[in-house]
């Protein structure tokens, strides 16, 4: 289907600022959050190193690399969970840090796998 190229341009620099927004609005709650509760920011801080821990435990030789990534993956399972509980007990909800896309197909980008996701052709 062929759209207007001048309603293409102005929704596609919409679907940016749509994204944009969406995930400033995460980092805002977010500060929120850190300043409330500066726990969960040490356990975010943690959590976003998690590739640095599989490649230091790998090249370390300690374990198998089996061992390695189930031990990661087990202490980052205890981080969301304790995060998630001191999310709660400070009033918040567990995902109120995630980013909220409008659309959970495309996450505002208005593409999904390369094609035009269906929130896109509405808008066009």
């Amino acid at each position: 289907m062929g759209y207007n190229r001048d309603d293409l341009i102005r929704i596609k620099a919409e679907y940016r600022e749509k994204y944009q927004k969406a995930r400033r609005n995460a980092d805002m709650r977010a500060d929120e959050v850190y300043l409330r509760v500066p726990k969960v920011k040490e356990i975010d801080i943690a959590l976003s190193r998690t590739a640095l821990d599989i490649m230091s435990a790998l090249s370390s030789g300690k374990e198998s690399a089996d061992a390695a990534l189930a031990r990661v993956r087990a202490r980052n399972a205890e981080l969301m969970e304790e995060r998630g509980r001191l999310l709660i007990a400070a009033g918040y909800t567990e995902d109120y840090t995630d980013v909220r896309y409008d659309c959970s197909k495309c996450d505002d980008s208005g593409y999904v796998d390369g094609k035009m996701c269906e929130c896109m052709k509405r808008e066009l």
